[in-house]
């Protein structure tokens, strides 16, 4: 399942996935649209991404729970 924010502060939200292990970042860079942005590999395979305050802080991130059983939290989302 796809989560859906701002994550690089363009004003135009991007498609996070995974595959695998891999967290893909899919938007738009210039003129063009569908293109990986970045991807982000893993210790063990991810399940479905949330977009999160997990900490309090007033700022988003990327909540990946993952096969190894540890719970990452990367960068923010705008």
């Amino acid at each position: 399942f796809p989560a859906v924010a701002d994550v690089n502060g363009d004003g135009r939200d991007e498609c996070l996935f995974t595959v695998g292990n891999t967290i893909y970042c899919v938007g738009a860079t210039g003129a063009e649209t569908g293109a990986v942005l970045w991807t982000l590999d893993l210790a063990g395979r991810a399940g479905p991404l949330a977009i999160a305050d997990a900490e309090g802080s007033g700022v988003a991130q990327i909540i990946a729970v993952c096969a190894d059983g540890n719970v990452y939290g990367i960068g923010q989302a705008q």
